[in-house]
């Protein structure tokens, strides 16, 4: 079975059967950056950034904030599905795709600072 990603990179990704833009990497994140708001304020706070890696079972998001990935979902009011909608997760039946997973954590790491920075007056 072949993926239908026809071309990808950190930021976009074009679907094989209709050529249509999916959802980004950083689009992902932010919904699952406001659905954690929405849940869990002060959640930013809670992440290890330095331990964060979205493919590990105990380090990624919501195995830091909620002891588990099908905890996290079930804690957010989301279905399977909604992990990769909401940025959770990569691709279906690419786990083993490091590069992606890698690209996923980094995306997240910045996307935490950038909302730290902006709660916290005075930094970047």
């Amino acid at each position: 079975m072949y993926s239908r990603v026809l071309f990808a990179t950190v930021s976009s990704c074009l679907d094989r059967e209709t050529g249509e833009r999916m959802k980004t990497i950083e689009t992902r994140v932010q919904s699952g950056m406001q659905k954690l708001d929405e849940r869990l304020p002060g959640w930013p706070q809670k992440i290890d950034l330095e331990r964060l890696d979205m493919c590990s079972n105990t380090d990624g998001i919501l195995e830091q904030l909620f002891g588990g990935y099908y905890a996290g979902l079930k804690a957010l009011g989301l279905r399977f599905a909604g992990g990769w909608d909401h940025g959770f997760d990569i691709e279906p039946d690419s786990d083993g795709d490091l590069e992606a997973w890698a690209q996923l954590t980094e995306a997240w790491k910045t996307a935490i600072q950038r909302k730290r920075a902006k709660e916290v007056p005075g930094t970047k």
